[in-house]
């Protein structure tokens, strides 16, 4: 398989290694010269510098016999630009995009970018899945003070009281 990456950060790189490992033909694009000095010496031809939201970037990287194309830089309007080039002008059915911020998701699925991969949304539904809504409550609710009744004042410590008081943080509903 032909796996055209744009983007060699920390993911495009990590990617492009594991990807070449496993005997995939790779082509690493990034436009930073530096970043590219360094991982050439790693990958040695498996990487092109070069701007992946160019035209003719694309065309020396080979994008019209790419199996898939990976757009994981970090500017996610390169990364939604990459793939609707690679799917509306090259016919690349295969595409994965990297969503830095949550907010964007939407976008992607507007344009029927699919799959749009954002680190922060997958973070936090497994946050959801993993700690049930009434642990979550739990939780919050033994950070922040009972309610200002008398007898429950008791049980905390002056100075947490204070602490908790001063917080304009706390959403727990036995604080209001």
């Amino acid at each position: 398989m032909y796996v055209i990456i744009a983007g060699a950060g920390k993911v495009g790189w990590n990617l492009a290694r594991e990807l070449i490992g496993k005997g995939h033909e790779v082509t690493l694009l990034e436009n930073n010269r530096r970043r590219y000095l360094t991982i050439e010496e790693e990958l040695e031809h498996a990487v092109q510098y070069g701007d992946a939201s160019e035209l003719w970037v694309l065309d020396r990287a080979g994008i019209q016999r790419a199996d898939l194309v990976i757009a994981v830089t970090g500017d996610d309007e390169d990364n939604l630009l990459i793939c609707q080039i690679a799917r509306e002008k090259y016919l690349c059915e295969r595409i994965i995009a990297r969503v830095n911020n949550p907010r964007n998701v939407q976008w992607f699925a507007l344009l029927g970018i699919q799959p749009a991969v954002s680190a922060t949304d997958l973070i936090l539904r497994l946050i959801e899945h993993e700690v049930p809504s009434y642990g979550l409550v739990h939780l919050l609710c033994s950070i922040c003070p009972p309610s200002s009744s008398r007898s429950s004042r008791s049980r905390w410590p002056r100075e947490r009281r204070r602490r908790a008081s001063r917080s304009s943080r706390s959403t727990c509903p036995r604080a209001a």
